[in-house]
């Protein structure tokens, strides 16, 4: 149940509190349920239950927030991504952080579920600022660059077929190359419901944690 989730982040968020990371990634799923006028009541009570948990975090670790697919729905509309945006910030960016950094990125657009003109140009858009991203002297001075995403883009074999858990092969395909030419190593990942790690052809460790609900419960 949602109340059940709740409580399981704000376990979570004791714990980060106690360790004092860096900073505190939420790769996507921010809440449970989908964007749609049926939901929308629902939704405005899990934002504010979200976004109240989160409050406890300490105010000296920063906290990086990523869209998932029931943040933005399946085959999200334009209106979709901008509520997205207005509710919780930009949904691709980049950051520093000790010298490494960090892009990451709207994994939903690369999906095989989305699937529509409204979303054409804004997927156009993210791919022009990750390649410029990748190729820019902030790049090449980093001292790593990770890349973040909500969905991987593949499970275990970079030639498997599209599916619910993994990205459409053209896009996944050409980002993979694009990171590869630019020297990234690490990968790191969501959505698929439990702890993988698999590695690209071309030398990236793809990392996919589940749920902190599900690491607390087991």
């Amino acid at each position: 149940s949602w109340g059940e989730e709740q409580t399981m982040l704000r376990i979570a968020v004791q714990l980060v509190n106690r360790l004092q990371p860096r900073f505190l990634l939420i790769s996507g799923d921010l809440t449970n349920a989908y964007p749609s006028p049926e939901n929308a009541s629902k939704m405005r009570e899990q934002i504010s239950s979200f976004k109240a948990v989160l409050a406890q975090l300490d105010g000296t670790i920063p906290l990086i927030l990523q869209p998932g697919n029931h943040d933005l729905g399946q085959n999200p509309s334009l209106a979709d991504v901008e509520s997205y945006r207005a509710t919780f910030g930009s949904d691709y960016f980049s950051f520093f952080v000790g010298g490494v950094l960090y892009i990451s990125i709207n994994s939903q657009y690369y999906h095989v579920a989305c699937c529509n003109p409204e979303l054409d140009s804004l997927r156009a858009r993210q791919d022009e600022w990750i390649s410029a991203t990748l190729d820019s002297d902030e790049a090449r001075s980093a001292t790593h660059v990770v890349v973040l995403s909500h969905i991987t883009p593949f499970m275990a074999d970079e030639d498997e077929g599209s599916g619910y858990f993994n990205w459409r092969v053209a896009p996944r395909r050409a980002v993979l190359a694009a990171a590869e030419r630019a020297g990234v190593k690490l990968w790191l990942c969501g959505h698929l419901h439990q702890n993988t790690c698999t590695l690209s052809r071309g030398g990236i460790e793809l990392v996919t944690t589940g749920s902190c609900g599900s690491n607390i419960n087991w």
